[in-house]
């Protein structure tokens, strides 16, 4: 009588594929866990050691329901701010980020906890809007960035088609906001406690794209985003 056998190990779960078209789960819709308040406190405090935040034209941002904010992005301390801005203004923000960095370490679990959104770099300005009308429908508030990464100069700096895409199929308020003292194009500030100013500006009127389909389209929207972004930075017009 042969010996019996041995069970083997439970072998791990095959990763999911990754890119543009592999499928993927609709957009989770944060949740409350037990690490989100203690994330936002973190971001709360990293904010106050980084910078002197000025906020102008609080009385923009909705203090319920959905709302689409559109905000230039130019350092990494960006979100941080303006994290950390909304939560006192009794918001809980949902931005976007590259999907790679959910491989990184810890980092896809930590973003998780503060419902972060995964973009696949190469994916589709419609998958993206989607994603975001999902949110909003929900009642949420999203953060997008009409650039959708740091520039490494200003030179560089491209309106994407995306945040033009969901702008104007959104039905929510379109909120601009500029933020300003940030030292650009490096991703870090240059020393602590930089003087950091947030305006908001009123709700834009953005009209539904004629050719949805078209990315010229798309990216003017963008272009007319970030031009009103630029508007508030200059000015400081909030009011």
């Amino acid at each position: 009588m042969s010996a019996p056998r041995t069970p083997e190990p439970p072998r791990a779960p095959a990763r999911p594929p990754r890119g543009p078209d592999a499928p993927r789960d609709p957009v989770r819709l944060p949740r409350d866990t037990r690490l989100y308040r203690p994330l936002a406190v973190v971001a709360g405090a990293l904010e106050r050691v980084l910078a002197r935040t000025e906020v102008r034209g609080a009385h923009h941002v909705p203090r319920s329901g959905p709302a689409l904010v559109v905000a230039n992005h130019i350092s990494h301390l960006d979100t941080v701010v303006l994290f950390a801005t909304l939560r006192r203004l009794g918001r809980r923000p949902r931005f976007a980020a590259h999907a790679a960095t959910w491989d990184v370490g810890i980092l896809g679990w930590l973003f998780d906890q503060a419902g972060l959104i995964p973009v696949e770099r190469g994916e589709g300005p419609e998958r993206f809007a989607a994603d975001v009308l999902a949110l909003l429908a929900a009642g949420e508030l999203v953060v997008v960035y009409p650039e959708g990464t740091i520039p490494r100069a200003p030179q560089d700096r491209r309106a994407r088609p995306g945040a033009g895409l969901a702008a104007a199929r959104s039905t929510a308020p379109v909120v601009p906001v500029a933020l300003a003292g940030i030292s650009p194009w490096t991703g870090f500030p240059r020393r602590l406690r930089e003087r950091v100013t947030v305006t908001f500006g009123a709700a834009l009127d953005i009209p539904a794209l004629p050719d949805p389909a078209s990315r010229d389209a798309q990216i003017r929207t963008s272009e007319r985003l970030l031009d009103r972004i630029d508007q508030l930075a200059v000015t400081g017009g909030g009011t």
